[in-house]
């Protein structure tokens, strides 16, 4: 079975490399992601407050902004301050919005010890179950054996030695089956090995102990409680929450859940879960290699290793992180090119609210500073209310528009075919894979701006907008994304007309970005997209490092040229399309 993982895996990077041929996914593709309802509100909203009547001050937060804002390597999507349970400032930046559900990644791992504590509480399970007792009669004839080490405190500490990794979600349809069938990379308990198929079994736990999964279990328990009732949490090819990735949630409601840890399990004087398991999840249980950031590893949560936090992570720059000493609690979402903690947005963090920063109760308000503050989060980003209309009246637009609208190209060349509107991250995460760009058209309706991009088995109209990001929704597969797109025109050395489009898939880490060169009857089309390129070779540089061990492996890695992996790197993630005007008797 794992040399089948290995081949499957192996065979599903060469075929997104290769953009001569469509990607065939190794499991049949099934919609995953279900879409966000606009209508339904907040239950709950959290108080809002002024940072000065909570002793922060608004020129404090100010620099905070203006530095992640200045950051080139950040890609910010939303940010949340609270202290003292009252957000203080919330602000998005670009077309990402705080009222639309964004991905977590592997930041909803703590929800999933969150229902851990639950059941431990409940007496219905304890950290020393073995889950070859939870799972008696599973797996193959060894799995009683191999298996008999791995405890739920294992799991929660991501020392459980688990083999079976996030790529099998991908290349196998049974995860539970693989995980208990799996080898053992190292004894249970010895060692820190990051791999979110720990998540996932402690979700399929769940589900065996209480008959219900994830979503339906902390329904009552936590999401009810707290008024979290706009969240969707994706499942596996058997229907079991993913555990590890694959929750929506608002900004505002992920908050909550923070600020539950901040409350010692308590919410509006009720106790959802007990002080005694967040104290003993917000406790540093095993370390973790300092590259990976600041943070040590507790019972599913990040543990501040050199200042008293902790912090609920996902890849992206998907975070809450709290500050139990000054009641401070941060909500961010991102794009940014990390795996953990690497950006500079926690250089940042640690800038501005690092152990030192002790603010006090409350400051005097300061109605000028505190104005200065909300025009600079209104320049951020679109804050309005969420308007999904499929495209809007404006009230001018660029001249270049008029020359571009009722023209047709049609995209060229083999090399190209399974180039979409989806970036690829985003197909790869979904096992959702494009079927290719075949032309682009361009139309004035209204007022509005379109571009129709025709895939070979989909097509998508996307309304810009060139002073503020225009909103629409595209369907890949039936899988719905709400996109917000911003163009803005330019010529380049040859004088030739340049579109330039960020397209953000605003649930989602990911944006596309097309820059569209326009040269008599042909066009260029260069595409690239956040997280992208950057991140993808720091993932295959941290997989190098851990293959290392492996003397087989050490030799095959030592056969592969740097400058040419770099190369095909570059090809797959910032792919170039061409092609020509279509004739007008077509």
């Amino acid at each position: 079975m794992e040399l089948r993982l290995q081949r499957n895996a192996i065979k599903l990077l060469r075929q997104i490399a290769d953009h001569r041929n469509l990607t065939e996914p190794i499991i049949p593709y099934k919609p995953q992601k279900s879409a966000f309802n606009p209508h339904l509100p907040i239950c709950q909203p959290l108080p809002r407050s002024t940072p000065e009547a909570q002793g922060i001050s608004s020129e404090h937060i100010s620099a905070f902004l203006s530095d992640m804002q200045n950051d080139k390597s950040l890609d910010m999507h939303n940010l949340m301050i609270l202290r003292n349970g009252r957000i203080i400032t919330e602000c998005s930046f670009g077309a990402y919005r705080t009222d639309i559900w964004h991905v977590t990644h592997s930041l909803c791992k703590s929800i999933t010890g969150l229902a851990i504590g639950l059941l431990i509480d409940e007496g219905r399970l304890s950290l020393n179950d073995r889950i070859v007792k939870i799972f008696e009669g599973r797996g193959n004839p060894l799995m009683p054996i191999t298996k008999k080490g791995i405890l739920i405190s294992h799991l929660l500490t991501m020392t459980s030695g688990i083999a079976f990794n996030e790529t099998g979600s991908v290349t196998e349809e049974d995860w539970l089956e693989s995980i208990l069938n799996f080898s053992l990379k190292h004894e249970p308990g010895k060692e820190f090995f990051y791999n979110s198929m720990n998540s996932y079994l402690l979700s399929a736990i769940v589900k065996q102990i209480t008959g219900k999964g994830l979503m339906e279990y902390l329904q009552t328990r936590v999401f009810e409680p707290l008024g979290i009732t706009n969240i969707h949490w994706e499942t596996c090819p058997k229907g079991i929450e993913k555990g590890g990735w694959g929750l929506y949630i608002r900004p505002e409601d992920a908050a909550k859940i923070g600020q539950l840890f901040l409350h010692g399990g308590r919410w509006n004087g009720r106790q959802i879960i007990s002080e005694n398991w967040v104290e003993s999840a917000t406790t540093s249980r095993v370390s973790t290699p300092e590259d990976i950031g600041d943070f040590d590893y507790g019972y599913h949560v990040w543990v501040g290793r050199v200042q008293r936090s902790f912090l609920f992570n996902g890849m992206f720059g998907q975070n809450v992180i709290g500050f139990p000493d000054t009641g401070i609690l941060i909500v961010s979402n991102a794009g940014n090119n990390e795996l953990f903690q690497q950006s500079s947005y926690f250089t940042l963090l640690k800038k501005y609210f690092s152990s030192d920063y002790a603010p006090p109760a409350s400051l005097p308000e300061n109605r000028a500073a505190h104005k200065r503050l909300l025009r600079q989060i209104e320049g951020l980003g679109y804050r309005s209310g969420l308007g999904l209309r499929l495209f809007s009246r404006v009230s001018s637009l660029p001249k270049q528009c008029s020359l571009l609208s009722g023209r047709t190209f049609l995209i060229e060349g083999e090399d190209s075919i399974d180039v979409g509107l989806c970036p690829l991250i985003l197909q790869a995460l979904q096992n959702n894979y494009s079927s290719g760009i075949r032309c682009i058209s361009f139309s004035t309706v209204d007022g509005a701006f379109l571009i129709s991009i025709q895939e070979e088995d989909c097509s998508h109209i996307l309304p810009v907008g060139f002073s503020k990001a225009e909103y629409s929704t595209v369907d890949m597969h039936a899988e719905p994304y709400i996109v917000g797109t911003y163009g803005s025109f330019s010529t380049d050395e040859d004088d030739n007309l340049v579109l330039k489009l960020r397209v953000s898939f605003v649930e989602t880490s990911s944006t596309r970005i097309m820059k569209l060169i326009f040269s008599g009857d042909d066009i260029v089309v260069k595409c690239s997209e956040t997280p992208g390129r950057r991140f993808f070779r720091m993932y295959i540089d941290s997989l190098g490092k851990e293959l290392t061990s492996n003397k087989l492996a050490e030799a095959l890695l030592s056969r592969v040229d740097k400058d040419y992996f770099d190369y095909k790197l570059e090809r797959t993630f910032e792919p170039v399309l061409s092609g020509r005007l279509e004739p007008k008797n077509s």
